[in-house]
């Protein structure tokens, strides 16, 4: 006699790896185990019949394809057209593939719709319509789950090697209608147990126990099985009393055994490290890391948390399939690339940066070592916003500009880094005009197999071969699609997008190799099946798990239920039940009655039965815990504060340990918090963790511990305390302690630059300002948005230009006074038309009717300037333009220039020198000089006095320049010409020979030099650097703090000059 072959019926693919190896390791080798997933062992026996029918493989995507193309064929109600017909296409090849996983048909939709409600009557005659095509285009076609478990079913009998087999279901089983069909046929020839499991009363009807102990599958116990090597002893008592009183009416005496605990934390980071520190307890204890498991019903929240500590701390381990594949590298990648459709150059830059794009493929070996931070800045200088023209106008003209720059820089290292740059430029337009050509392919309609051919070269060209464990998988699934031409011969690119969403979704990621053993982690059906001696499961919090539940749009609950077992399958929908979706504990006479297991497993599954199926897994995970069981959730939200409550299946737990229902303080009495006060250097399971700890329990003297070995620990520390503090510190404004060569620099008045008028207003605005923009020379890095006209710094440089080159043209022909007539305005725009042209010359406007419209606004302000300018021809004539002091003289140009900077006294020795440029001086018909400088800003509805608390410097030092630069001409006028509303703000030049204004500039100056650079939060509106600094409403509680601070009473004098 043989060796009788076993068949393993498992949950979950972790199990049919682990049990046979299990077996191996525990005992004497067992020969002949097969083990296999229902659908799985179907496939084995039908595969032989199906492959001489000719159907066609149905694989994932298959369904949501052919849902999409049937709403696509005809107007259907159940869409709007403005609705996305990605999204709705999934949801609705969910809906009828349950109809036929649940053997409904087509004429039952029909007869449910006749006796439906005029409002719902034209949506299930209309699904039932739909339905009815996708049942033609199945069934004959394809080897869908369906057809494949009928077959398996009608050819059980001539499965050879299942002859002699003994088939044993390893664990509560969540199967369909279809697979119980498959299952009962298996029981009626074949012997078929079930490993007997404990279960609550409330769980036990609509259970798969119940409903195999209906169809002749008999209950056997572990040790009277093959697998009884793999049998547990005893649980203790805590844990027996949730295997047999989860959910229900909570009884008994308290159970407090230590077996079970229940954990909380701050949030989810610290409540995987919390569990992790419990783990590595029970590792000290004796427990192999192979025999734990962590199972996590929000996988998508807490796998990358779980595993990304595990690795830190050198633990083994194995993530279980539970993770999407669109969460891989590879997959994301190319979904990344989709979205780069347009050549957005957000999207163009995260792609790659986030890739694992093949440079040296694309740009050869000399130039593979691509800059991607300076490509995110050149492209961002150039203004490029998207579209492959923009791309081109913008990188050639960014790159002539850096050689021509290189050109004339007499500096070799600055001609360098310019030609660099430039190379760099180039190396970018290479990179997205393949990009371009690339997503060009990825356009119209192909057949699936060119589809599938097309995406295999751009996933080797874009996505280099690297180690990440999603490659091969994705590589797959795109090979794959080829035999999707059964379902559709042709595609659009958006149904080729749509598909591939979808399986990225619905497919996993692998589980990465382990050579040895390891914790296991996974999400509640990936590791179903399993048994742990310990286990531990976080994220129990509401509204976190579970989480609504939503009814089918296609199909209510109640149309559902009207669709249920037997011949008279096709009754008027049940009126709605007022129940609520979710209760503490099951009413077991509720839940029973009218509820038979055969009856609610045939069903199409409603909320109701869904969220009983949620439970049932639940309870399947609490029984995969033989001795030890951890149960946690995270008390706050750690984006707002907000304080989170454990979730109903969490107090279930803790109720039914208690004995009776707890109260919300009895549940945080129930409760352990790890206290970082108490906890022991060798249980913190990393540095930051340890470090915290110290600090907690040692105060001061602890931190000033680790800031002696971490630099950036004790920055962090010294800046959080620091800006509440009462005083200006060095993380909020005071500079101090710098080395004599450094604090020189710094001070104004023995800089060797003189400092220029405009960067002692910014420090008028906001003292921090002048650190960031004047002292480190720090720039906003701005994202570039689409071009509709100038911005306000554009328009304020063009109006200069314009102004000057106009002015200065007539000035030279002998032209002057300006007369405000058609040629003069002609020739105004004119200038300003060339200038433009040049300025968006790398960015041009893309919506062209905005465009005009904002620039018609800003030749209507060219126009009346013009006009006032005609007006006041008698009382002053322009003389000169942009007059140059302290610099070099910039260009061929005869206006009066002196290289020396502007020197003021301040008294006491002290000397400041200032440069800058003047906008333009006039003369009067007595001689006397006007000095203008333009605004393009709003006009301020006061003058605030003379200086404007240092805020207008300008205008005084420019008087001061005028006077040094013609001397024997008085300055007899001056003013801020706010260009846009007309209206000048006049400044008396005699104010700058009295004491008050070197008293200002001496303030000021003394206070740079002595570090004082506080921050105004009166300023941030404006400001470019809000990012930095903190939102406003917190600079402005900071600032109350330190108002008595002597720094910041003597910055905020400065507004007293008026």
């Amino acid at each position: 006699m043989g060796i009788r072959p076993v068949v393993l019926l498992v949950p979950s693919l972790a199990a049919a790896v682990e049990l046979p190896r299990r077996l191996a390791a525990r005992g004497p080798g067992l020969a002949g185990v097969y083990p296999f997933r229902v659908l799985d062992l179907a496939r084995a026996v039908a595969e032989p019949a199906l492959l001489g029918r000719g159907l066609k493989a149905w694989d994932g995507g298959h369904d949501a394809l052919l849902a999409a193309r049937l709403l696509d064929e005809e107007p259907s109600p159940l869409v709007r057209p403005d609705v996305a017909r990605a999204p709705v296409a999934a949801a609705l090849a969910r809906t009828l593939s349950a109809l036929r996983m649940a053997g409904v048909e087509a004429g039952s939709l029909d007869q449910l719709a006749s006796r439906a409600p005029e409002e719902d009557r034209r949506r299930l005659q209309d699904l039932a319509r739909l339905y009815r095509r996708f049942l033609a285009e199945v069934e004959g076609r394809f080897a869908d789950p369906v057809t494949l478990l009928q077959a398996a079913i009608e050819r059980l009998g001539e499965a050879r090697w299942l002859e002699d087999a003994e088939v044993l279901i390893v664990d509560e089983l969540e199967p369909e209608r279809r697979e119980l069909e498959f299952v009962a046929a298996l029981a009626r020839l074949r012997p078929v147990r079930l490993i007997a499991g404990e279960r609550p009363p409330g769980l036990q009807a609509a259970s798969f126990a119940d409903w195999a102990a209906a169809h002749g599958v008999a209950e056997a116990a572990v040790e009277r099985t093959p697998l009884a090597p793999l049998a547990a002893p005893p649980v203790p008592a805590s844990l027996h009393r949730l295997r047999t009183r989860l959910f229900e009416p909570p009884e008994g005496d308290a159970v407090r055994d230590g077996a079970v605990e229940l954990v909380t934390a701050a949030g989810e980071a610290a409540e995987v490290r919390a569990l992790v520190r419990r783990v590595l307890r029970e590792a000290a204890r004796g427990v192999p890391f192979e025999e734990m498991g962590l199972i996590l019903p929000r996988p998508q929240e807490y796998a990358t948390l779980v595993t990304d500590l595990l690795e830190r701390l050198a633990i083994p381990h194995r993530l279980h399939p539970s993770l999407p594949l669109r969460c891989g590298r590879s997959a994301r990648s190319l979904l990344l690339l989709f979205r780069c459709r347009g050549l957005a150059r957000a999207a163009v830059m995260e792609f790659l940066t986030f890739a694992p794009v093949p440079f040296a493929r694309l740009l050869g070996e000399e130039r593979a070592r691509p800059w991607l931070a300076q490509w995110d800045a050149i492209s961002r200088e150039a203004g490029i916003v998207g579209g492959l023209e923009r791309w081109r106008v913008a990188l050639e003209s960014y790159a002539a500009s850096e050689r021509a720059g290189a050109e004339a820089e007499p500096d070799a290292e600055r001609a360098r880094r310019r030609l660099a740059a430039a190379e760099q430029a180039e190396a970018l337009l290479q990179v997205v005009e393949s990009l371009a050509e690339t997503l060009a392919g990825l356009a119209g309609e192909a057949p699936w197999p060119e589809w599938s051919r097309r995406l295999g070269q751009v996933f080797d060209l874009w996505i280099g071969p690297d180690r990440e464990r999603d490659r091969a998988a994705v590589a797959e699934m795109l090979a794959d699609l080829a035999g999707l031409a059964s379902v559709s011969p042709r595609a659009r690119w958006s149904e080729v997008e749509g598909v591939l969403e979808t399986r990225f979704e619905w497919e996993r990621m692998p589980a990465e190799p382990l050579s040895s053993g390891g914790i296991h982690v996974g999400a509640l059906d990936a590791m179903a099946g399993l048994s742990f001696r310990v286990v531990a499961i976080p994220g129990l919090v509401e509204g976190g798990y579970p989480g609504v539940l939503r009814p089918d749009p296609f199909l209510l609950d109640t149309e559902r239920e009207a669709l249920g077992p037997g011949p008279g399958r096709t009754g008027a929908p049940a009126k709605p039940k007022a129940r609520g979706q979710l209760s503490l504990f099951e009413d077991s006479a509720r839940e029973r009655v009218g509820s038979s297991s055969i009856d609610r497993k045939a069903a199409m599954p409603t909320t109701q039965d869904r969220l009983r199926e949620t439970r049932r897994m639940f309870h399947r995970a609490l029984r995969q815990a033989t001795e030890r069981l951890i149960l946690s959730y995270p008390r706050a939200d750690a984006r707002t504060g907000r304080e989170r409550l454990p979730s109903l299946f969490f107090a279930a737990a803790a109720s039914a340990l208690a004995g009776r229902p707890l109260s919300a303080a009895e549940m945080t009495a129930a409760v352990v918090e790890d206290d970082l006060a108490g906890l022991a250097g060798e249980e913190a399971v990393d540095a930051s963790e340890r470090d915290r700890a110290r600090v907690v329990r040692g105060g001061s003297e602890a931190v000033l511990a680790i800031a002696a070995g971490s630099p950036f620990f004790k920055g962090s520390h010294l800046a959080a305390r620091a800006r509440w503090s009462p005083t200006l510190t060095h993380f909020d404004g005071a500079v101090h302690g710098l080395p004599a060569e450094v604090a020189r620099r710094l001070d104004p008045l023995t800089s060797p630059r003189p400092v220029s008028a405009s960067s002692l207003a910014n420090y008028a605005r906001c003292g921090f300002l002048y650190l960031l923009k004047n002292v480190l020379g720090l720039e906003a890095a701005q994202e570039p948005v689409e071009r509709l006209g100038l911005d306000p710094l554009e328009q304020g440089l063009l109006f200069h230009e314009v102004a000057e080159a106009y002015l200065r043209e007539r000035r030279d022909a002998g032209a002057l006074p300006v007369a405000d007539d058609e040629p003069a305005r002609q020739r105004l725009l004119q200038l300003a038309r060339e200038r433009v042209d040049r300025l968006v010359a790398g960015t041009p406007p893309r919506h062209r009717l905005v465009w005009e419209m904002r620039w018609r606004a800003f030749e209507d302000l060219l126009l009346r300037w013009l006009a006032r300018e005609a007006l006041t021809a008698e009382k002053w004539t322009p003389a000169h333009f942009e007059v140059g002091f302290g610099s070099a003289r910039a260009g061929a140009t005869s206006e009066p220039h002196s290289p020396d900077p502007l020197v003021i006294e301040l008294g006491d020795g002290r000397m400041l020198r200032v440069s800058g440029k003047i906008d333009r001086i006039d003369t009067r018909p007595d001689g006397a000089l006007v000095l203008r400088d333009y605004k393009t800003g709003r006009a301020p509805k006061d003058d605030g006095g003379v200086f404007r608390g240092g805020r207008e410097l300008q205008i005084p030092i420019y008087v001061l320049a005028t006077r040094m630069l013609f001397p024997d001409r008085p300055v007899a006028e001056a003013f801020l010409d706010y260009v846009n509303g007309g209206r000048p703000v006049p400044f008396d030049p005699g104010s700058v020979a009295g004491e008050e204004f070197r008293r200002l500039l001496g303030d000021m100056t003394g206070a740079i030099a002595d570090g004082c650079f506080v921050q105004e939060p009166a300023s941030c509106k404006w400001c470019d650097f809000t990012a930095t600094c903190g939102p406003q409403p917190l600079l402005e509680l900071r600032q109350r703090f330190k108002r008595g601070d002597a720094r910041v009473v003597r910055y905020l004098r400065l507004r007293d000059y008026r």
